[in-house]
């Protein structure tokens, strides 16, 4: 390998790891969006359709206890209507685009990494790893579980 294979050499293998690191931030993100969004469906609607089930067997005449559940269940699905119980999915979702948009330039960047001059591709290689660290910096982070479950599947090859 000549002198000049080096820093090429260096350089690709930095921006495989920024590959590697934004498939899987990306992956963790859409996993976390879809269960984010399950989530709040799931903590309002299931709550408000206890509280429906619960309200009309007072209105039917069973027992008045259920009016207390009607009220319990009721109160659950407006505090997570009111909280906004799938406000973390479209947050989610930008930054799994933002970290796929930025794995398809590493992509290109690597392609071209052999025609580019050292000087042209140490420019190239610092541009992606600020763009990186400025996602990072504004993500919210996702749970371990998310994480593990999208590395599974980029081990897989699913993404």
């Amino acid at each position: 390998m000549a002198d000049t294979d080096q820093p090429v050499a260096a350089y690709q293998k930095i921006l495989d790891r920024l590959y590697d690191n934004a498939t899987y931030s990306a992956q963790a993100y859409f996993e976390a969006a879809k269960g984010a969004e399950f989530l709040g469906k799931v903590i309002v609607f299931l709550p408000a359709l206890m509280a429906a089930c619960a309200g009309a067997l007072v209105a039917l005449d069973f027992s008045k206890a259920w009016g207390i559940a009607a009220a319990a269940a009721g109160l659950v699905s407006a505090t997570g209507s009111f909280l906004g119980a799938e406000r973390k999915a479209p947050s989610f979702r930008e930054s799994a685009r933002r970290y796929t948009q930025l794995r398809h330039k590493i992509a290109s960047a690597a392609d071209l990494a052999t025609f580019a001059s050292v000087k042209d591709l140490a420019e190239i290689v610092k541009k992606l790893e600020v763009e990186y660290s400025e996602i990072v910096g504004r993500d919210e982070p996702v749970s371990n579980r998310y994480f593990n479950r999208a590395s599974r599947r980029v081990k897989r090859g699913k993404v």
